[in-house]
């Protein structure tokens, strides 16, 4: 589901010496046009632990309210579990109670736009036989690269990043980010998306901006959908010895001992780190598309079989339980 949105509206009136009555800070600029010094105010207010956690109103020339909040946090003072699609009326009824509260006369929310960021997230749960299995997911998948995202690991290995400037990827453990054991075991993913609009648009095809339009699991599920796809996690992520018999029994022992070589070199070093030894861009992806055919990724995990990450067509806000079958 959606956990972190950015939602605004316009055509707004404040009585701005109530607003730094109640904590927002002004903030003028000047700027100069055509020669001209132009001046802009902006009220600006931020509370820590609270949701929303991000106000801005600027009163010219449109009257325009921002917002920033996590909307599970709305809910449920936290973002383990998230929103299904019958909690967001709930949700976005007490957020415009919040908001009335800290600036006065709103539109409802359900009627505001989404505006600039939205985060898709969703979590699996990855404990099955008493073990926790999140750090052999974040071992399997530190060795994959999405074309066009810069990707790195770290706090330890319990976080993974793949980002550009429209957008950041991460896949972590949720108990090493909050510190709380009803956390253990989740192993999140999350698609921050800087640029909604055009993100929305180009997965899900979305035609109003609204956030009672925007804030579904069928939104949410298209744009997570699309970046999973692109990492193989609905591919069987499985151990060498497995890979190798399977890519005998499809290809034959010497080209099988050739892509074995391949699945090493990928979980050694980075693409770049390839590339810059030598191999062509062209050969590394047509080695990863062998592989890919048969059903393997070039993610290796010593533990053996792990279940692949997928999504399901009906989301409670509760983690999908992964387990061996």
């Amino acid at each position: 589901m959606f956990d972190t949105v950015r939602l605004a509206t316009s055509g707004l009136d404040a009585d701005t010496s109530r607003l730094k009555q109640h904590g927002w800070e002004q903030i003028t600029r000047t700027r100069s046009v055509l020669g001209k010094e132009i001046e802009s105010v902006q009220f600006v207010l931020r509370q820590r632990d609270v949701s929303p956690h991000y106000f801005s109103y600027s009163p010219d020339p449109w009257g325009e309210l921002k917002i920033e909040t996590s909307l599970p946090k709305i809910l449920y003072g936290d973002n383990i579990d998230l929103l299904s699609n019958k909690d967001i009326p709930i949700v976005l009824d007490e957020l415009s109670n919040r908001v009335a509260d800290s600036f006065g006369d709103i539109p409802h929310i359900s009627e505001w736009h989404v505006h600039g960021r939205i985060d898709a997230v969703f979590g699996w749960n990855a404990i099955w036989d008493n073990e926790n299995h999140v750090i052999d997911y974040l071992h399997v998948f530190k060795s994959l690269e999405l074309p066009h995202h810069y990707s790195q690991s770290v706090d330890r290995e319990s976080t993974l990043y793949w980002r550009n400037k429209s957008r950041v990827i991460r896949m972590y453990d949720k108990e090493a980010e909050i510190k709380l054991d009803k956390a253990r075991g989740i192993l999140r993913f999350e698609v921050q998306s800087n640029r909604a609009k055009s993100e929305l648009k180009n997965t899900s095809g979305v035609e109003s901006m609204k956030a009672k339009d925007i804030l579904t699991w069928d939104n949410a599920k298209v744009i997570l959908e699309r970046y999973l796809g692109r990492l193989g996690t609905d591919l069987v992520v499985t151990d060498e010895e497995k890979a190798f018999r399977l890519m005998i029994k499809h290809f034959g022992y010497s080209r099988a001992r050739r892509l074995l070589g391949v699945i090493h070199a990928h979980r050694i070093f980075s693409r770049d780190e390839l590339e810059n030894m030598g191999a062509s861009r062209k050969t590394l992806w047509r080695e990863v598309r062998e592989i890919n055919s048969i059903g393997l990724s070039v993610a290796t995990n010593e533990s053996g079989l792990l279940p692949p990450l997928t999504l399901p067509e009906e989301y409670n806000g509760i983690p999908t339980k992964l387990s061996q079958s």
